[in-house]
């Protein structure tokens, strides 16, 4: 006689597979406790004696810091830059003349009035200013500001001459730049 069962084929496979999980989770479980207590008494018995490793870990982590550190102080300088070299290139790509405004009032001491401004454009930008200062050194340091600015390259004080301002001694100047930073391409 042939044996028949009447448990569905489906209930049979679901058993067999449950069976085969909870022997593999078994065993999973159990391969785990072996290591962790492999892996604990490894640590017993060679974490203390590893001083070195300690040490390297403690030289790495203040170095880590002190990298932190200079990358905290450069990332305003590194905003800073990329806010120049996003204006420069506004001005030179598609002028937005109230950036190069901005930045010639930036870049002027209070020792300095400009009474005039003139833009060409033959060949790229070129601007020439001409003003007053209350002395050299001022007027020098309007120049060394505008080539700070990264706005400008080939900033030249074209002349200087001694002249009264409401009966003060100041220094009339005239002075050229073309327009487009270093690494600008013009």
């Amino acid at each position: 006689m042939k044996a028949v069962n009447l448990i569905p084929e489906k209930r049979r496979v679901d058993r067999r597979r449950r069976i085969r999980l909870r022997a593999w989770v078994r065993l999973g479980t159990a391969y785990g406790l072996v290591m962790l207590a492999v892996v604990l008494v490894a640590q017993g018995v060679w974490g203390e004696a590893d001083r070195a490793l300690a040490e390297a870990r403690a030289e790495m982590t203040a170095e880590s810091q002190e990298v932190e550190q200079r990358l905290t102080t450069l990332e305003p300088k590194l905003r800073q830059a990329m806010r120049t070299l996003e204006a420069s290139r506004a001005v030179t790509a598609q002028p937005d003349w109230s950036l190069l405004m901005a930045t010639l009032e930036a870049a002027r001491p209070n020792a300095v009035m400009l009474n005039r401004i003139n833009l060409e454009s033959e060949g790229g930008y070129r601007l020439e200013l001409a003003g007053v200062g209350e002395d050299q050194q001022v007027v020098s340091q309007y120049v060394l500001g505008l080539e700070g600015a990264g706005l400008f390259s080939d900033v030249t004080l074209v002349e200087t001459t001694r002249t009264l301002v409401h009966e003060r001694a100041a220094v009339a100047f005239r002075l050229r730049c073309r327009l487009g930073g270093e690494g600008d391409g013009r």
